[in-house]
């Protein structure tokens, strides 16, 4: 990490009123934290992450360059939840052995994860409370006082405290027997007071809307089902809608099925038919991207807890390293040289050892890599900044333009324009909305993009040598665009196809480029449709799908499926598939707030089969 990171933690801290001593509690000293914030010390993602979450805020704002061995334990504990997910309990029992020898057990945060994998996947043989319980001690021994406003609180502390509340409902165990192994009947009224007490934490204290969406969804879901047990039908349907519209407004998928769900059953004890319908058609359309990608909705409730919307690119420093090197045609000798030694550089490559920050940054220099361990869309050291651009986007892409350019101008003030990735964002949000407008020639459109893509990817053409940031990729996807308005498809078909492989060779998995590949997705399979390259326009479209589940995400997912509807729209034989891909993709982008793209889908619905969509 450089130094940025912690003056950014400090920031947000002090913001916040926010003591040392509240922030660090239970998962790294003061001492520590001091050091970090002075940018003399370095952290791995799962502290840096919880660091953030306990301030409220959302590391998936920030492309962060990690070690091998960093990434190694997110993947193995990432393939632990899959397995799960699988119903594969050997191959889970097997990986989470591994991780267990992989994490350091010194640290408070891997100590617990361990932990909660262990409890989830011990189920069966009934040590999930005795699990969930010793985790949740290492970090917050006094959680069941329940004052929640005096305390700073991870996601995955949030997670164990669901996980506790959701086995003493299904165990029939009071907060106040934890111990007990009697079933006594729980009073439902001092759970639904202890959920009440946490969603209302949640509300106050998450003031990052995209991180609030992976915890607050599933605490209401569990706050609605004690409602409904208790015949409040009513407020079980007002909690769960709060729940939903969290979902959509950051295009989550998690929980919203479940979420949509128990709402069906209260609107119908509640008889409201015609709400009922609307609910049923949401549902279905969230299932059948399952369905379309031939995957098992996940049954486990704990597995669920578990599982949140993930958009946080990462990008490993060792691997970095080694494709600028062999881009430039830089033996690892001429590299090294005056750095470390070649023997240092050849084991940092091949995973082996990580660079060091200073060293990284001096190795990155020596390429031309005006970059450090970490970036969104922009450089900065006010996180406020990296909010405003994802708000920017997120209004953009629901069409509320004048809205999102007061944003983006608003950003433009506040910005470095000094720094190279700004200025290159600046002049590529300036640039897709002018194109928007027609006012940028089509033919000077390729030179100008590849002017402001050469800021970061130097001397390009046509080849992309190098997994892309985030902002490449907008830039290259633009130019793909340019190319298809200009009848060159086959040159856009290329350049989707080398980000792609890009993607599919990197050790990095495809969810850690979550941002970029829902964008590649949209188009890659509308131009190949457009090109009649059906075989391959399904087969990727498919791979959106999986990867939106993946990351539960349902937003872009509602414009893949669009997409696909047109390529089966040309099969004769799978008319009924484009009719249901389409239907489902109308549904999926209404639950997510998408008007202007549901309204025009209503029309081409409408023409095709002559039906309204409600």
């Amino acid at each position: 990490m450089n130094g940025s990171i912690g003056k950014m933690v400090l920031a947000i801290r002090e913001e916040r009123g926010i003591s040392q001593t509240e922030l660090a509690k239970g998962i790294m000293s003061i001492s520590q934290l001091s050091r970090l914030e002075n940018g003399q010390m370095e952290v791995d993602r799962m502290v840096l992450t919880a660091l953030f979450q306990r301030l409220g805020k959302s590391l998936d704002k920030l492309e962060l360059a990690i070690s091998a061995e960093d990434y190694r334990r997110d993947g193995l504990r990432k393939q632990i939840v899959q397995s799960l997910i699988e119903k594969d309990d050997r191959a889970a029992e097997e990986t989470l052995k591994e991780y267990g020898k992989y994490i350091n057990t010194k640290e408070p945060l891997h100590r617990q994860s361990l932990l909660q994998l262990k409890a989830v996947s011990g189920k069966k043989k009934g040590n999930t409370i005795k699990y969930l319980t010793k985790a949740l001690e290492i970090t917050f021994p006094e959680w069941k006082q329940k004052n929640w406003s005096r305390y700073f609180l991870s996601m995955q502390e949030i997670e164990i405290i669901m996980m506790l509340s959701y086995s003493r409902i299904t165990e029939n165990i009071p907060i106040t027997e934890m111990k007990s192994t009697v079933n006594k009947e729980p009073d439902v009224k001092e759970e639904i007071k202890y959920l009440e007490e946490l969603v209302d934490y949640i509300e106050k204290h998450y003031t990052d809307e995209e991180e609030k969406s992976k915890v607050f969804p599933k605490c209401v879901w569990l706050l609605g089902q004690l409602y409904y047990k208790v015949g409040e039908e009513k407020k079980a349907e007002d909690i769960c809608e709060k729940g939903v519209q969290n979902l959509a407004e950051n295009g989550s998928l998690t929980f919203m099925r479940e979420l949509l769900a128990l709402k069906l059953k209260c609107l119908k004890e509640l008889e409201k038919e015609i709400q009922k319908e609307y609910v049923q058609r949401e549902k279905k359309s969230v299932e059948f991207l399952y369905e379309i990608a031939e995957k098992a909705i996940p049954e486990d409730t704990f597995i669920l807890f578990m599982r949140s919307s993930e958009q946080g690119e990462v990008v490993v420093s060792n691997e970095l390293i080694k494709e600028l090197r062999l881009a430039q045609s830089l033996s690892q000798g001429a590299l090294s040289e005056d750095i470390c030694t070649q023997e240092t550089l050849s084991r940092i490559e091949s995973g082996k050892r990580s660079p060091n920050r200073k060293n990284f940054r001096k190795i990155l220099q020596k390429m031309d890599m005006e970059r450090g361990t970490y970036y969104g869309f922009i450089e900065a050291d006010n996180y406020c900044l990296y909010e405003n651009v994802r708000l920017y986007k997120r209004q953009w892409a629901k069409g509320k333009h004048e809205e999102a350019l007061s944003i983006l101008r608003k950003v433009e003030k506040e910005l470095d324009l000094t720094k190279t990735v700004n200025r290159q964002f600046i002049e590529t949000e300036y640039f897709s909305t002018n194109r928007g407008e027609g006012k940028i020639a089509v033919e000077q459109e390729i030179e100008e993009l590849k002017k402001i893509l050469c800021y970061t990817m130097k001397n390009f053409e046509e080849e992309v040598y190098r997994v892309p940031f985030r902002q490449e990729v907008i830039l290259l996807n633009l130019m793909a665009l340019s190319f298809k308005i200009r009848g060159k498809k086959e040159k856009a078909i290329s350049i989707y196809e080398q980000i792609h492989k890009r993607y599919e060779n990197s050790q990095v998995m495809k969810i850690h480029h979550a941002v970029s590949e829902f964008l590649i997705y949209t188009n890659y399979v509308a131009v190949l449709e457009e090109e009649d390259k059906l075989i391959e326009a399904e087969q990727i479209g498919k791979e959106g799908i999986e990867l939106m589940i993946e990351c539960q995400r349902g937003d872009i997912a509602g414009r893949i499926l669009a997409n696909l509807s047109c390529v089966y729209e040309k099969q004769e034989e799978r008319k009924e598939l484009a009719e249901e891909c389409l239907r489902n993709s109308y549904y999926l982008l209404v639950l997510y707030g998408y008007e202007m793209d549901s309204k025009m889908l209503k029309e081409v619905y409408k023409g095709l089969y002559g039906l309204e969509l409600y």
